[in-house]
């Protein structure tokens, strides 16, 4: 006659912890790179410095956690965008934006950030600044905002 098996609450206990451990042990032999996901402030734009005046908003981007967009502040309107990263590679989906009245200066700033979006085939990220790239020219770089 076959007997059915029935783990005890002992043995189950055990497996429970082995199990647990087991995947602790994974977990802490995998590390993350450090990725660009969060908020990138602005700092440099086709190799020119770019500073905010007091009480002004600086142009900011945004990589969501999930890896598939990329919203932010542009200088004077808010956008959005698809974005895939592959074999080191960026391609950015077409850009959305509000339609926000804006001085000169403004559009300006945007148009240049909106066209270095465009135009970035490749992101690096090195001591807590993002660069955007087409091949190894720096279109823009951003430094990381709120990170622990």
């Amino acid at each position: 006659m076959i007997k059915p098996y029935c783990a005890s609450g002992a043995g189950m206990l055990t497996r429970a912890v082995i199990f647990s451990l087991l995947l602790t042990g994974c977990t802490s032999v995998v590390k993350k790179s450090p990725g660009v996901e969060g908020a990138w402030q602005l700092v440099a734009l086709e190799g020119l410095q770019t500073s905010v005046a007091e009480g002004e908003r600086a142009p900011v981007v945004r990589f969501d956690a999930a890896g598939v967009r990329i919203s932010g502040y542009a200088g004077c309107n808010n956008f959005s965008a698809s974005f895939e990263r592959k074999d080191g590679k960026l391609k950015l989906g077409p850009i959305a934006s509000t339609r926000r009245a804006c001085s000169e200066p403004e559009e300006a700033l945007e148009r240049a950030m909106f066209g270095a979006l465009a135009n970035t085939s490749t992101l690096r990220v090195v001591d807590g600044s993002l660069d955007l790239l087409h091949n190894d020219r720096v279109l823009a770089r951003f430094k990381a905002v709120d990170r622990e």
